[in-house]
């Protein structure tokens, strides 16, 4: 048993934490390290949801206006938005969206001073999206989903299971396989 222990410390100090998008399931019940900028919406945390007990869904709420030129839509729109670490040992970022009504999502990172993976999401059923973000691995910056809609009426937005997915490092994987190799040897022993 105490070697069980110690080789259970032993890959935990060897093997890297991976950070990871906070509270991307929305289980906390809320927003909890999420931000938001709204124009004519709103949003929420409600039961349901791909992975959990919770998600967001945003309510937008855009409207024609007539104005002296003419008539124009004013579009609805909702932020949100975290700074984002993409790990050292990152392969993809995944999240699973869907959209209710006349509306896109867009996703966008601000990684190494540009705009990287613009992605449009217009999908009318829970459906996983993932992005390569291996090659601006170790970078920090803005993480954006941004709820647009298009035509008026009451459009909703789902977004859940926000994440990072990370490989782990050969060295891990190893010590972990030749602790497990270990014991098997220490009770065929014992």
């Amino acid at each position: 048993m105490k070697y069980l222990v110690l080789i259970v410390i032993g890959a935990l100090l060897t093997c890297p934490a991976a950070a990871d998008i906070i509270n991307g399931s929305f289980e906390t019940g809320d927003f909890t390290g999420w931000n938001d900028q709204t124009s004519g919406s709103y949003a929420e945390v409600v039961p349901g949801g791909t992975d959990g007990a919770w998600h967001a869904q945003v309510h937008l709420f855009g409207e024609y206006v007539d104005l002296p030129q003419g008539t124009v839509f004013g579009r609805g729109f909702y932020a949100l938005w975290q700074e984002f670490l993409v790990p050292d040992d990152a392969k993809y970022l995944a999240f699973d969206a869907w959209v209710e009504g006349s509306l896109y999502i867009q996703v966008h990172a601000h990684l190494r001073g540009e705009e990287n993976y613009d992605l449009i999401v217009t999908a009318s059923e829970p459906t996983s999206f993932i992005i390569d973000v291996s090659d601006v691995a170790g970078d920090v910056g803005p993480l954006d989903f941004l709820f647009y809609d298009t035509d008026e009426g009451t459009n909703i937005g789902h977004l859940d299971n926000v994440h990072v997915v990370v490989i782990p490092e050969p060295s891990c994987v190893l010590l972990i396989a030749s602790g497990l190799i270990g014991l098997s040897v220490l009770r065929r022993v014992g």
